[in-house]
């Protein structure tokens, strides 16, 4: 009896402080961090380029990065892929510079006339995105 005296506060304190350091685990898991705030915000990407261009004519496509308010100047990776309308098998892909500010881009010239997509593939901490946009190319005249 002497040792269930002793044990059964024992066991009553432990289950106290399991249930404590439970619900504080918990609190850190729920996606936000100790000042409430969410811990992994979306990465965002702007491309920024001509819609419309002309044949042979030298053009700048850009990629702005940012994660909520900070602009993302740490990028594992951002390329450009470029292909014409119904060719992507055919898809030229391009390394991007940086500019700093977050900001990444590449140059090209189109050769030939029609519908072109541009798409950027960012990754940076820990996330992926593929924006893109249509480009006209007209023919010089």
């Amino acid at each position: 009896m002497a040792k269930l005296k002793i044990f059964l506060p024992l066991f009553v304190l432990v289950l106290l402080l399991a249930a404590c350091g439970e619900e504080k685990d918990q609190d850190n898991h729920d996606g936000h961090n100790e000042n409430n705030e969410p811990s992994m915000e979306a990465l965002e990407v702007k491309l920024e380029g001509p819609e419309e261009v002309k044949q042979g004519e030298s053009v700048t496509f850009s990629a702005m990065v940012t994660q909520g308010e900070e602009k993302v100047s740490d990028a594992d990776e951002v390329m450009f892929e470029i292909w014409k309308e119904g060719a992507k098998k055919d898809s030229m892909m391009m390394k991007a510079e940086s500019d700093g500010e977050g900001k990444y881009s590449v140059k090209t010239t189109f050769e030939e006339d029609g519908n072109y997509i541009v798409q950027s593939h960012v990754t940076a901490r820990s996330m992926h995105t593929m924006p893109k946009q249509q480009v006209t190319v007209t023919k010089s005249e």
